[in-house]
């Protein structure tokens, strides 16, 4: 069991070696006049030193210490204990009252709640304030600001009107989930080459739907991509991201609406990121879900993710099939549709309703991930 060391302890407040000796004179019923005489320190000098107002010396320790028969190097023990101590609480003081004020201007730019909620603050501003600046990648203050303000002019923070997205809450989950993807250590390095396999391995977990998440990872990291899910907290209408970090690109997901068919779009348009539009040490993708996308590299991962979920000659032959196929009447013509291309069913319907722009199907296939 471990024993706490009382001599790195740092006080509430340093006692004056003054205050002891006050006390041993009450105790005596002794006046200051009468230990002045004994010791031949004058009375003035004494008085400084009861008072606090002036530094006992070795001399003091030992005149003292005669006259009240204590050890001569007690009080200047106590004195040595008490410069200690006033040098600990102002340095003590100086960093809370520093890591106090980052502190509250951090806190306006970053979510609280979302950070208690993934476990990182605590009730030591000194290390919360030391943790937020590892998660943002910043030394101090002036580049955390700096960070912020280059982040707020980026695109996706401007969104469409049917979305509302709070700039702090989606600040804070990107750079968390930088953080945590960081951890992630891989022995396997990156070929785009390796993509196209890594996509047809993912389709058979995703149409068996059967420990998803936990399949997927071992699958993207096999082909030395990282992969990794972070919730999201506040006003976060994301579904994921791409990014390089170090020598592998990496993929995180939300997992916000929790279907099937959501998470192999997401997983897949991340994917055409990485195939098509990333390099090492580029750009950060962020999936911002149901947004007008506009974006060319936006339209091409979705192209990507579309083709590698359900192939286009074979989605010809479905859509070939089912044209004069009423809504209400597609559930059985999806079944099939699945059964012979070993396609998760709830995919094809939402690949179906997307291009119909018929939602209103109801799904009588699983749709929550597995």
């Amino acid at each position: 069991m471990a024993h706490f060391d009382f001599s790195e302890a740092t006080p509430f407040k340093a006692i004056h070696v003054g205050e002891y000796i006050k006390d041993e004179l009450a105790a005596r019923g002794m006046q200051q006049k009468e230990l002045a005489k004994m010791t031949g320190i004058q009375t003035s000098v004494l008085n400084d030193i009861i008072k606090g107002k002036r530094d006992l010396t070795a001399e003091h320790s030992v005149l003292i210490g005669n006259a009240l028969g204590i050890n001569d190097d007690f009080f200047y023990d106590l004195q040595k204990q008490y410069d200690m101590d006033r040098a600990r609480l102002s340095e003590r003081v100086a960093q809370q009252a520093a890591a106090i004020t980052i502190w509250n201007v951090l806190k306006q730019y970053v979510s609280e709640k979302f950070f208690k909620k993934m476990g990182v603050l605590t009730s030591d501003i000194k290390r919360d304030v030391e943790v937020m600046f590892d998660i943002f990648r910043v030394k101090n203050l002036d580049e955390f600001l700096v960070l912020q303000e280059q982040e707020a002019m980026i695109a996706y923070y401007k969104k469409s009107e049917k979305l509302v997205t709070n700039e702090v809450d989606l600040f804070s989950w990107k750079y968390y989930s930088m953080y945590e993807a960081k951890k992630i250590q891989l022995n396997v390095g990156f070929d785009k080459k390796n993509i196209d396999s890594l996509c047809e391995e993912l389709n058979l977990i995703i149409a068996e739907n059967v420990d998803v998440v936990n399949r997927t990872k071992i699958a993207c990291e096999k082909s030395g991509v990282k992969f990794l899910t972070v919730k999201k907290e506040g006003q976060v209408p994301v579904d994921g991201m791409s990014f390089w970090q170090g020598e592998n690109p990496t993929v995180v997901l939300t997992m916000r609406r929790g279907t099937i068919d959501n998470f192999a779009f997401a997983m897949m348009h991340e994917l055409g990121h990485i195939m098509l539009h990333l390099n090492v040490g580029d750009k950060v993708f962020v999936n911002i879900s149901d947004e007008a996308k506009e974006n060319i590299y936006e339209k091409e991962a979705d192209g990507f993710a579309r083709n590698k979920l359900i192939p286009a000659d074979k989605w010809k032959i479905f859509c070939q099939r089912t044209k004069n196929v009423s809504p209400y009447q597609i559930q059985s013509y999806i079944q099939r549709f699945s059964e012979e291309n070993g396609i998760n069913a709830q995919i094809v319907l939402g690949r179906y309703m997307f291009d119909t722009h018929c939602y209103n199907v109801r799904s009588t296939f699983g749709r929550c991930v597995n």
